[in-house]
């Protein structure tokens, strides 16, 4: 509708007045194992690969976040719905860290658990660079004061339109107007070729919406539309 329309603008025209920072857009293909491959085409079925898609991605996202760190400073990760998902991969990637790094490093979740003032420490510390990732649910749709971030990955299925444009936006925000950083959005796409063509009509039919999300995610990037389209298309989206 309008609304939308008038979105998708004002992010554009923010980004070329140079109030919010450039970004680029990269689609991380998620495969499933074969038994959901074999599933029949069903509304049900579709239901199932969507929710073991929604799994696999909690289980990349902390990976794909340390390795992101090496690159970008304060890496976001958008989870949920439930707050044990926020603590599962928080633990995960501490994890990973310390295998890794012998620099300590703490990360912060922000969930319904914390407090006003516990949160406006966190997000103090994120945007100072002290805290190097935080791993966020929904509470950070709810208009509280938002840490600004150089790169978010998009670990979460099902959000309304609407809150996925908002994070974005909040995604690009700028520490200070002479920042001329870029920023990196890393976003899931399930690869639909694996299924039979039966199977890859439902999904394109049941997520409709998922492909207007990664066309507008990707078409105020740096990335040249039709690449990104390119790669949808390879990966069975149409």
């Amino acid at each position: 509708g309008k609304k939308q329309y008038v979105d998708v603008l004002s992010l554009q025209s923010a980004i070329e007045n140079r109030f919010l920072r450039t970004y680029e857009y990269n689609l991380y293909p998620v495969n499933l194992s074969q038994k959901f491959l074999n599933l029949k085409e069903s509304n049900k079925n579709a239901k199932l690969i969507w929710e073991e898609f929604s799994r696999m991605k909690r289980q990349l996202a902390p990976e794909i976040a340390i390795k992101t760190l090496q690159s970008k400073a304060r890496v976001l990760v958008y989870t949920g719905p439930k707050i044990d998902h926020a603590v599962e991969i928080i633990s995960q990637m501490q994890t990973l860290w310390n295998r890794k790094q012998s620099l300590p490093t703490v990360f912060k979740k922000m969930t319904g658990r914390e407090n006003a003032i516990q949160r406006k420490n966190i997000i103090r510390d994120f945007t100072s660079g002290l805290t190097q990732s935080l791993v966020a649910i929904m509470v950070l749709d709810e208009g509280v004061d938002l840490p600004i971030c150089d790169a978010a990955v998009m670990c979460r299925s099902n959000a309304k339109y609407r809150q996925w444009v908002q994070r974005r936006g909040r995604v690009l925000r700028k520490k200070d107007p002479s920042d001329t950083s870029k920023a990196l959005v890393i976003d899931f796409i399930l690869n639909l070729t694996t299924f039979s063509a039966e199977m890859q009509n439902k999904l394109n039919e049941t997520y409709t919406s998922e492909v207007k999300r990664m066309l507008e995610f990707g078409g105020s990037s740096e990335r040249m539309i039709d690449d990104l389209q390119q790669e949808m298309i390879s990966l069975g989206w149409n």
